[in-house]
């Protein structure tokens, strides 16, 4: 008998700890970070080709230039970059077209290496490419290492302008980088216009009840009622010129570097090691899941261990008292 009860505990004892360890794992996976998609409209990179390289011929293809549309099935038409002297021009990413009622924020990095010596001087013909095009600078940098100078510019332009800025930057040196993206918020737009047509309509019913309101009581109710409105429309307004700032005015970061600067961009991980990580998080979910369950199972166990003891202790007292 005393074998069995052994036995019984140890088996009891091995299937509730399996018990825990999956429900960690079911936990912890299920409570891990997803990563989402966005809305946006089109992205791209390219890293640009020294002419004459192996695999490719001195006149470098030109850029695709996308059309950016309202779905993620827009099609991309393109057209040759225009090549002069049969030198390769700078290859730019392709463009995001402007297609008519949406409402897109635009942002483009360029990274340029400069002639040596000649940093400053296209440092400064950068900042007045944005003075052209009726842009700003929002912000600049420029330090030294060495023999050698690297700085950026963050240009800020009409977003009618965004393809010839970036394209007269593009001239300014050999384009070793460049990413460009575009956010459709459209819809925002049109949803914050909606809701403050609502809002308003909600404000003048309000402001004609407080005309004809007769004590005081309603009155102060109905000023209340009107600060709120007027509040949530202050702010949805906010919200909607910070989208109109952002759609009207295009941003452009371009870094510029004389040769011999090792780029700043982090190298791309290897497959081996994304799996790694991904198994070390996956061993950290289920660990995480594992504590957490164990936090809501161990004081049930600690009761039900007290309920066996204090169960077994009358068992062994019976025969005493019977005797």
């Amino acid at each position: 008998m005393a074998r069995a009860s052994r036995w019984w505990v140890k088996w009891a004892i091995g299937w509730g700890a399996l018990a825990v360890v999956m429900a960690g794992a079911v936990v912890g996976l299920y409570s891990s970070p997803r990563s989402t998609g966005g809305g946006r409209v089109a992205t791209h990179t390219t890293a640009a080709r020294r002419p004459g390289a192996p695999g490719t011929s001195s006149a470098v293809a030109g850029p695709a230039h996308v059309v950016a549309g309202s779905s993620a099935t827009d099609k991309a038409r393109v057209a040759p970059a225009p090549v002069a002297g049969g030198v390769a021009a700078p290859e730019p990413a392709p463009g995001l077209g402007v297609v008519e009622g949406l409402r897109v924020i635009k942002s483009a990095t360029l990274s340029v290496e400069v002639p040596r010596g000649a940093f400053q001087d296209r440092f400064q013909r950068a900042a007045a490419i944005a003075s052209a095009h009726n842009g700003f600078v929002a912000g600049s940098t420029s330090e030294r290492h060495g023999r050698v100078q690297t700085g950026y510019l963050e240009l800020r332009v009409p977003a009618a302008g965004f393809e010839a800025v970036r394209h007269d930057l593009s001239a300014l040196g050999r384009v070793t980088d460049q990413q460009l993206s575009g956010d459709d918020v459209s819809g925002q737009v049109i949803d914050l216009d909606a809701r403050m047509r609502s809002l308003s309509a909600e404000e003048d019913a309000l402001r004609a009840l407080l005309a004809q309101s007769r004590t005081v009581s309603d009155t102060i109710q109905i000023q209340q009622q009107l600060v709120t409105v007027r509040q949530q429309i202050e702010e949805l307004a906010a919200q909607k010129a910070r989208l109109d700032d952002a759609t009207a005015m295009s941003t452009v970061t371009v870094n510029l570097a004389e040769p011999g600067v090792t780029s700043s961009q982090p190298p791309r991980p290897s497959r081996l090691g994304a799996s790694a990580r991904m198994a070390l998080d996956g061993a950290g979910a289920v660990l995480g899941g594992t504590l957490v369950v164990l936090g809501y199972v161990l004081p049930l166990g600690v009761l039900g261990l007290l309920g066996w003891s204090g169960w077994r202790l009358a068992v062994r007292r019976r025969p005493a008292v019977a005797g």
